[in-house]
């Protein structure tokens, strides 16, 4: 692609006795925004001083800054001792988040220079000596880290270090207090490798099954997993025979469908539902022994029922799966009748409802079962109590299967009455879509356009306006398209000197913490102008609304942007398109801002090498990590790409790389986007290219999405998304598709070229 630079200039006003102040122009590259991660410390103190010299009047304010910076460059030059006394100049000035920035800081180069062993408290008593007591850190006072006590829990927490277990040891057998012996465990991973021998004998007198299980915990905790499994199958097999241990398979049912699921293998997950259902038969398995009130445990019931039915369908085991659905709803029935009120009528209904829903979408549908499908909706229809939502979703759904079924005017008629209604968790734009299609098919042509209309007019960026309209031989008029005009851009971009901003650079509070964001950004400063931007945001929410002060709204986007915290910058602006009508309409350029490009010479790369589209890497990238190297999910997946680390292992091998510590080298952007592009190079043979395939597989697992394909997909592809029938996966193939599609859309706009000619384009070099 053509390299193409937009600069977009960001001019700040301060009103200050009705004069006006020059500060940065920040220079944003739309195809190259700013990612600056391994720019060495010694070149980040010249651009600050650069910046500095340009505007002298700011060197006060940015004083604690640049000892900051100066302690980090002297870190990097192996000078510790320096490094500690800048720290010191530093934490002396600085307050807020920047202030924190440098308390971090420092208490771990203290770490570093006084070595591992050294204990938190000397690591305090040093700081708070070193800054009299605390009193000269303006940052100690405001957080009353004046104390032994209260610092030491912050060194605590820094160094990620936990207090060593000061609580008896179990005499013998299993306490009583702690039947699972979870808080046993939480003692014992954080005891001294010394103490923890003291455990040998008390595990000893264990009784082989609980010993067993004890292992297997301990395993868990310690992120093993497949130990941790074979540890539990075996303590599954003995805990079962004895009725004095026997509650112990039912927490060993729970954590084996958690680690099979976690680790994607959905048919011993479907396993683990069905030995979970088994336990309600168990002897010496009850409420009080598994530690549950009696409804809730009744209620537990259910749940697992239902999601062994969902596993069972997945499998294709139709048969069982409709007979595990039945027997939840006959389960809710006796239920109704036997609790006495004591459980109530919303959650057995939120129960049966599901039910209903399973033995729809899940089992009737996968064979075939149209006609079915709608029975089983229009049953769930009838569930007393049923909540506005469950009302909504069997109505759409009702709606969809009409629409397989080729009965349009049914289809028509169940979604049109829904566009009246406040939708609970239903996008309006996804009835409008659907109901437009189904007008079509009916050859309700002109009435179908009026609501294609309505709908690209109100969800302008929507999936279904963005992606949709390309998948059908229907002219939908997509002007968010033309919108990517870039001279209307640079255009718009350049009138940042016209917005009013007062209400930001009027501020006592903001406006010092705005002039020393715009510096650090302008001076190309990332992490630290990350933290700046942060909490100058945090300030802002508490003072500004979106609703009266859009320009300083839309310029805290823009400085996001500028500063690589694209999230913020698409928060912000999906606040804006909420709180101001025709927003798309004004500030079109705006659309630049919330899909960013970063590390984009890196995607490009990479994604050449194992011949695929880099967009395609870039699309999932914003949705799984927003671009941020470090983001972790709870299932940890790490970086960009949210790679795990039992796939990063298995692609590194194969592609010859070394990962020798997975949380350093996967928050790493260049061999995390190298990772994440091979492996959709292998969904993409897989796949045979079908993107929402690719995306599906990216999020559920090809397993899942293998059987999807064999058994739910459809010639409509937009059908077969809608089939998905994981929530989070079909929302997400949704959402990585329009990212995608918009993506395209502005590298056709970027590989047009930009010309500035006429256009007041700020450049600061």
């Amino acid at each position: 692609m053509k390299k193409v630079y937009l600069i977009i200039a960001l001019q700040i006003l301060v009103m200050s006795c009705a004069t006006k102040r020059e500060a940065p122009k920040l220079e944003v590259n739309i195809a190259q925004p700013i990612v600056l991660s391994n720019v060495k410390p010694v070149n980040n103190l010249y651009r600050l001083d650069k910046i500095l010299r340009r505007y002298p009047e700011y060197k006060d304010r940015m004083l604690g800054v640049r000892h900051l910076l100066q302690a980090i460059n002297y870190e990097e030059r192996k000078q510790k001792g320096k490094a500690s006394q800048e720290y010191l100049y530093a934490i002396e000035i600085e307050d807020g988040w920047v202030g924190s920035y440098i308390l971090d800081r420092w208490i771990e180069l203290h770490e570093s220079l006084l070595g591992k062993d050294i204990d938190s408290e000397t690591i305090s008593g040093l700081i708070l000596t070193e800054t009299n007591g605390g009193s000269s850190s303006p940052y100690l006072r405001s957080r009353n880290l004046l104390t032994m006590s209260a610092l030491t829990k912050r060194v605590k927490k820094v160094l990620h270090r936990k207090d060593l277990a000061k609580v008896s040891l179990p005499i013998h057998g299993v306490p009583s207090d702690d039947r699972f012996l979870k808080k046993t465990a939480r003692i014992f991973v954080e005891t001294d490798e010394e103490d923890r021998l003291l455990y040998r004998g008390w595990e000893d007198g264990l009784p082989k099954g609980v010993f067993l299980y004890w292992k297997g915990l301990l395993a868990d905790q310690e992120g093993k997993p497949r130990k941790a499994i074979e540890l539990y199958l075996k303590s599954n097999e003995l805990v079962r025979k004895d009725p004095e241990i026997s509650y112990l398979a039912f927490q060993i049912a729970k954590r084996l469908v958690r680690l099979y699921k976690s680790q994607g293998d959905r048919i011993k997950a479907s396993w683990a539902y069905e030995n979970w259902v088994e336990c309600w038969l168990i002897k010496g398995i009850d409420a009080k022994t598994v530690e549950m009130d009696s409804s809730e445990f009744q209620l537990q019931k259910i749940n697992i029922v239902l999601w062994s039915a969902r596993y069972l369908a997945l499998l294709g085991k139709y048969q069982k799966a409709e007979a595990r659905g039945r027997r939840a709803l006959n389960q809710l029935e006796s239920l109704r009748i036997s609790s006495g009120g004591r459980i109530s009528s919303k959650a057995l209904s939120m129960y049966e409802a599901e039910a209903y829903h399973v033995l729809a979408f899940r089992v009737a549908i996968e064979k075939g079962g149209y006609d079915e499908a709608i029975s089983w909706s229009q049953l769930g229809l009838k569930v007393k109590s049923l909540s506005r939502e469950w009302r909504q979703r069997f109505i759409w759904h009702s709606g969809l299967y009409y629409f397989l079924s080729g009965q349009w005017r049914k289809a028509a008629n169940t979604w049109e009455p829904m566009l009246q209604k406040d939708l609970v968790k239903l996008p309006r734009a996804q009835i409008l879509f659907w109901l437009g299609r189904a007008l079509i098919n009916d050859q309700q042509e002109d009435k179908a356009y009026e609501i294609f209309n309505d709908l690209v007019t109100e969800f302008p960026n929507s999936y279904y306006s963005v992606v949709a309209p390309t998948q059908l031989d229907i002219d939908i008029d997509q002007n968010w398209k033309r919108k990517l005009d870039i001279k209307i851009h640079t255009d718009v971009f350049s009138d940042v000197e016209e917005w009013d901003l007062s209400s930001l650079v009027n501020s006592k509070v903001l406006g010092p913490l705005l002039s020393r964001a715009e510096l650090l950004v302008a001076a190309k400063i990332d992490n630290l102008s990350g933290v700046m931007v942060r909490e100058l945001l945090w300030n802002a929410r508490k003072k500004l609304t979106y609703k009266s002060n859009l320009d300083s709204w839309l310029y805290l986007s823009r400085l996001s942007f500028a500063a690589g915290q694209y999230i913020d910058a698409i928060g912000i602006t999906a606040q804006l398109t909420r709180q101001h009508d025709n927003f798309w309409d004004e500030y079109p350029e705006q659309i630049w801002v919330i899909y960013p490009m970063p590390y984009f010479q890196i995607y490009t790369k990479y994604a050449k090498e194992e011949g695929i589209d880099p967009l395609v890497a870039l699309s999932i990238t914003r949705q799984e990590s927003g671009f941020k190297s470090v983001a972790r999910s709870g299932a940890d997946a790490l970086g960009l790409m949210q790679i795990i680390e039992v796939t990063a292992r298995k692609l590194a091998d194969k592609k010859g790389l070394r990962i020798d510590d997975f949380d350093i080298d996967l928050a790493n952007p260049d061999k995390n986007i190298r990772l994440g592009n091979a492996y959709l190079k292998e969904l993409n043979i897989l796949y045979e290219g079908s993107l929402p395939a690719m995306f599906g597989a990216y999020n559920a697992g090809e397993f899942a999405m293998s059987i999807w394909r064999s058994r739910r997909w459809h010639k409509d592809t937009l059908l077969a998304v809608e089939m998905i029938p994981f929530g989070e996966t079909r929302e997400y193939i949704k959402k990585v598709w329009r990212n995608y599609s918009v993506y395209l859309n502005l590298q056709e706009a970027l590989s047009k070229g930009l010309s500035d000619k006429g256009n007041r384009v700020l450049n600061t070099n």
